[in-house]
């Protein structure tokens, strides 16, 4: 007879999503997984490997950026770009801002 054994650790957001998808509570993901999951496509390897969605609140997407030029760069832009097309993607208002922050 054949087990499910774990084949190694598991991080914690990917044990709550099967707990939460085994309870039927989200069939699809959480909306900021979503996001998140978008911010890579949209932001593209380059920006997505230096700022990285770390929540969203009131429909503001926090995001932190680990350096000070990218972080200059980022608010320069506004994230404006990166919200329409996550909204687009979406096909609703999710984010009204993005905020960037200085991880640290």
């Amino acid at each position: 007879m054949e087990t499910n054994k774990p084949r190694g650790p598991s991080s914690i957001q990917d044990v709550l999503r099967n707990v939460l998808r085994d309870a039927g509570i989200s069939s699809r993901g959480t909306k900021f997984d979503r996001i998140h999951s978008l911010w890579k496509e949209v932001a593209g390897p380059t920006v997505a490997g230096h700022a990285r969605p770390v929540r969203l609140h009131r429909r503001a997407l926090i995001v932190e950026v680990d350096s000070s030029t990218y972080l200059y760069e980022l608010k320069r832009q506004r994230g404006e770009r990166y919200r329409g097309q996550i909204n687009d993607r979406l096909g609703s208002v999710a984010i009204d801002r993005i905020v960037f922050k200085l991880k640290g």
